[in-house]
């Protein structure tokens, strides 16, 4: 199944702040920004919007929001990715990202949409956009790569897992959200494109995730955020158990559900 619909409306077009052609905008430290991971996910309640209305108001919305994305893009042989263009400090970590700087997440919540786009419009702007993103979550090699595969025995996680990176850095952090997030866009650029390098690459991340997600737990106590901050927060708690309940709608595997069940069962 690609869409994840809802049958009341997100009413994507009237949140704000948004530039002059209605593309969400992101405020940091006083400046507005195109944040990539925003804009996706915003387009993408605005595809349900228009599965629901059938309003092509929705797609000009879309639209709209992928040609600023794609102005502010950085082309890099086949591959395009989204930069952040503000600098960046996550907590619990002294590393500053400096823009632009690249996330796993963000390009995998745009291949999502750029696949789902294709789908409704049939338009080749959109193919073009989820073949040239979808390069760079398959490039572990790149210096601008948003994947990797764990190379040692660090933070509990053995060698040869492959992970899409939401904050690529060279000491792995191995955030959970945004790694399951991030590779949906995998899952839905095979489900429209049937693209068997990408049903490869999303098999291996959830062989990743099945086989260390445990090492995220604290028994009787809030999931980890991430693997070496180990920093906890009940928010991302209880968007892991919806993130691994999606992971069993997709593959029927029990696993997934029985862990989401412990998270809950830990806390709630």
């Amino acid at each position: 199944q690609l869409y994840q619909n809802r049958s009341s409306l997100y009413n994507t077009m009237n949140i704000n702040p948004r530039d002059e052609n209605g593309v969400p905008l992101f405020v940091w430290e006083g400046e507005h920004y195109y944040h990539p991971v925003l804009i996706g996910q915003r387009c993408q309640q605005a595809l349900s919007d228009y599965h629901n209305t059938h309003s092509e108001s929705y797609l000009d919305f879309v639209r709209s929001s992928v040609s600023a994305l794609s102005a502010h893009a950085t082309r890099i042989e086949d591959k395009t990715l989204f930069p952040y263009g503000f600098d960046f400090s996550p907590g619990h970590t002294d590393h500053t990202y400096l823009a632009p700087w690249y996330s796993g997440m963000a390009q995998g919540v745009l291949l999502s949409l750029f696949s789902r786009m294709y789908y409704v419009t049939n338009e080749a702007r959109y193919k073009e956009l989820a073949d040239s993103t979808f390069a760079s979550l398959a490039d572990i090699q790149s210096p601008f790569a948003c994947v990797y595969v764990s190379d040692s025995d660090t933070l509990g996680v053995a060698p040869g897992y492959y992970w899409v990176d939401e904050y690529p850095n060279p000491e792995q952090r191995y955030v959970l959200n945004g790694s399951i997030i991030g590779s949906y866009g995998l899952y839905d650029y095979w489900w429209v494109f049937g693209d068997r390098r990408a049903h490869k690459l999303f098999s291996m991340q959830l062989s990743s995730i099945r086989d260390n997600i445990l090492l995220f737990r604290n028994p009787g106590e809030v999931s980890s955020y991430c693997l070496r901050f180990k920093f906890q927060d009940p928010y991302y708690h209880d968007l892991h158990q919806k993130l691994l309940n999606q992971y069993y709608l997709y593959t029927q595997d029990y696993h997934f559900q029985a862990v989401s069940n412990l998270f809950y069962a830990d806390h709630h």
